[in-house]
């Protein structure tokens, strides 16, 4: 029974964190309120509160929850990235994971359109993830370390540089879609996009 218990309490929380997600993405961080989440999926405001004691342990944890999913089906998809067509590869399966996949697609847009971020808020949930791994591009600084040490990486380029081009180039493409200005496919896009920086970082 407490097995089974524990099992419930797993699937609620679960439910708590989509259903915020869903709300999040229509009306916004600040706008949305426990009532608003517990009305989505006809719970009382009291269950959300078992679960999270506030909304920024909830959006830190809806955070978690999104990364570790999008992390196993980027590997599932791209295998590990250890070279820089690898890394090319992993970002433009990125790009077509948020911008084709509804789920990820409502969570990319939250946090790129409808995220408010405030001094106090960014502070909070850095706080509650200071212990996890987070930064979908933390492992790049390795990475490129080693495609260096095996002379395929230019020598006059810096490696965060190197990072924050990259990650910028990502963001950057994500914004550009779902402000809804191009006309063009943002797989294929980022597909050109990306081939082309990777070629210049090459020795």
């Amino acid at each position: 029974m407490a097995r089974r218990t524990k099992e419930e309490a797993e699937e609620t929380r679960e439910n708590v964190l989509y259903a915020a997600l869903d709300v999040f993405a229509e009306k916004g961080y600040s706008r949305t309120t426990f009532v608003d989440i517990a009305k989505r999926i006809g719970m009382t405001k009291g269950a959300v509160y078992w679960h999270f004691k506030d909304k920024q342990s909830l959006l830190a944890a809806l955070i978690q929850e999104i990364h570790d999913r999008e992390h196993a089906v980027i590997a599932e998809k791209t295998g590990e990235a250890t070279t820089l067509d690898g890394l090319k590869a992993y970002l433009v399966t990125r790009v077509r994971i948020v911008t084709e996949d509804e789920f990820y697609r409502k969570f990319a847009f939250f946090m790129l359109m409808q995220m408010e971020w405030s001094v106090d808020v960014i502070a909070a949930v850095r706080d509650k993830l200071m212990s996890v791994r987070t930064e979908p591009f933390e492992d790049f600084d390795q990475i490129l370390t080693e495609v260096r040490r095996r002379g395929e990486l230019r020598e006059d380029l810096d490696i965060k540089i190197v990072k924050h081009m990259l990650k910028g180039m990502w963001l950057g493409l994500l914004n550009v879609h779902f402000q809804g200005i191009p006309a063009t496919d943002p797989v294929h896009t980022a597909k050109v996009a990306f081939e082309a920086l990777i070629e210049s970082l090459k020795a």
